[in-house]
């Protein structure tokens, strides 16, 4: 109860559970970047910083801060169904250019860069956005960069400060600000490609963009099972910043001891954390089973079509590379029931036929 009440903020905190918060905050970064650097070098994550981007923010945010005010908000938000009806009407098109949107093999050059200059401005205006909504609220960012995910290039930007922020909302704000930005675009995109003349360049790159944001990035971005956007949105609404790693901690503890019947405690939390840590976390392992399966079908085919004598061997040492924690959880979990079962195993009453 007394949760519900200080969740509705209805209780408000002293200073000392503030600064407890805080540190919890504070702690679950520290822990996240040593996990990362325990990692060591990940040849399918690999960051570069591009810019400090401070100064630049500093100078600029005036000119920028109007997109984030209620009125500028409502218009996206009200042209947003719009842009959704456009999508329905026109999905089994859209859908198939998004598919081919992301195949590369046998289209001209020209095509090729249409979609990495397209990639390139809305990744930065994605992560300009997070960037600005920091700025706006009092907090400062010194990190804005690339990065090649499973070679393929993502963006990235350094929101810390916005941990410092006692209001929810900012946080929430500076979570979704990227997703905001995008949906602006593909409002605008969408609305540029209903007016524009078909097959001019202003239609096709209208097109491009609608494609890009629309299904591939907002859609992805939106998904809470993965750590990207809608992930850090749910967490902060749900005031459980490790909500992925305490899910699959309770889960994971919860196998261990009632179906391994291991010596392990199952985490303390309330009533209420663990109803969201099981619902999230059934739902997040059933959608990384599935990722994962589809990651082993893609380099099982492509190591059988080009490397056939030795595919094995590279399927193996690329699917270790890319589960090497969760392969280091399976093992450690596996040594764990060897060393508190193997008494009973060699019991003689064991042996017994």
């Amino acid at each position: 109860y007394e949760e519900s009440l200080r969740k509705m903020d209805l209780i408000e905190q002293s200073v000392a559970e503030r600064n407890l918060n805080l540190l919890d905050k504070f702690s679950s970064l520290r822990h996240r970047a040593a996990e990362e650097k325990a990692e060591g070098f990940n040849i399918f994550f690999i960051r570069f910083h591009v810019l400090d981007p401070e100064r630049f923010l500093q100078k600029t945010v005036k000119y920028v801060r109007w997109i984030w005010t209620p009125p500028v908000a409502l218009v996206t938000a009200a042209a947003s169904p719009w842009t959704i009806s456009v999508f329905v009407q026109n999905w089994q098109p859209m859908w198939a250019g998004t598919m081919e949107l992301y195949k590369f093999i046998g289209k001209p050059l020209v095509d090729v860069l249409h979609f990495f200059v397209i990639l390139c401005i809305i990744g930065a205006i994605h992560e300009f956005g997070h960037a600005y909504a920091v700025k706006i609220y009092g907090g400062e960012v010194h990190d804005i960069g690339m990065a090649l995910f499973y070679f393929m290039p993502v963006f990235y930007c350094d929101t810390a400060d916005a941990f410092m922020f006692p209001n929810q909302m900012k946080r929430l704000w500076v979570t979704i600000a990227g997703i905001y930005s995008e949906v602006a675009i593909c409002v605008v995109a969408t609305f540029l490609w209903v007016v524009s003349y078909p097959d001019t360049l202003v239609n096709q790159l209208a097109y491009k963009t609608m494609l890009f944001t629309g299904i591939s990035a907002v859609f992805f971005n939106i998904n809470p099972l993965i750590k990207v956007d809608g992930y850090y949105a749910l967490s902060s609404l749900l005031k459980l910043p490790d909500l992925r790693e305490a899910a699959w901690g309770q889960i994971g503890a919860w196998i261990q001891k009632n179906i391994l019947r291991l010596p392990v405690e199952i985490p303390a939390t309330t009533r209420r954390k663990r109803r969201l840590y099981w619902i999230y976390g059934v739902l997040s392992i059933a959608y990384t089973a599935t990722i994962m399966f589809i990651i082993y079908r893609l380099f099982d085919n492509f190591y059988s079509k080009y490397f056939p004598d030795f595919g094995v061997i590279l399927l193996i040492v690329t699917l270790s590379q890319i589960f090497r924690k969760k392969a280091r959880t399976a093992i450690r979990v596996g040594k764990l029931f060897y060393l508190d079962k193997k008494e009973l195993v060699k019991s003689p009453r064991s042996r017994l036929p």
